[in-house]
């Protein structure tokens, strides 16, 4: 290359062209020790080490704090009405159904999408009895 005014200014010389200008470096940094500063066994070793202390922390503010908690729900369930049992019960549905109302279910469903008849989901879910089950044994 000829030596012109522009490359033998002192800019042009402190210039680094091998330096990246986008602001994003292509290195990666794992900041870590060892090979390929990917980090050294004994790194991990203290990591787990720390992570294990960390969890039996954990485990013991857990059990403390559900100790305080099971103490004051024992007191809250002695001075709580029945009202809020009752509310929290659902319903229940029976359990058993007789052949007759699976083969009255059966029967609605076999004419439920038939034309001119209206479609109602709500009576179609409540016949959903009629499908449940296994399918018979051939």
């Amino acid at each position: 290359m000829t030596r012109t005014a522009r490359s033998a200014s002192l800019r042009s010389m402190l210039k680094d062209r091998s330096e990246n200008k986008t602001g994003v470096s292509g290195a990666l940094r794992k900041n870590g020790g060892g090979a390929h500063n990917w980090g050294s066994l004994e790194n991990e070793r203290d990591l787990e080490f720390a992570g294990m202390d960390d969890g039996a922390a954990e485990l013991e503010e857990d059990r403390a704090s559900d100790d305080n908690n099971d103490t004051e729900s024992l007191t809250d369930d002695a001075s709580s009405s029945g009202s809020d049992e009752v509310a929290l019960k659902k319903p229940t549905l029976s359990p058993t159904t007789t052949s007759d109302d699976i083969a009255v279910a059966r029967k609605f469903r076999t004419n439920a999408l038939k034309a001119g008849a209206e479609l109602d989901l709500a009576a179609i879910a409540r016949t959903s009895v009629a499908m449940a089950g296994s399918p018979p044994k051939a």
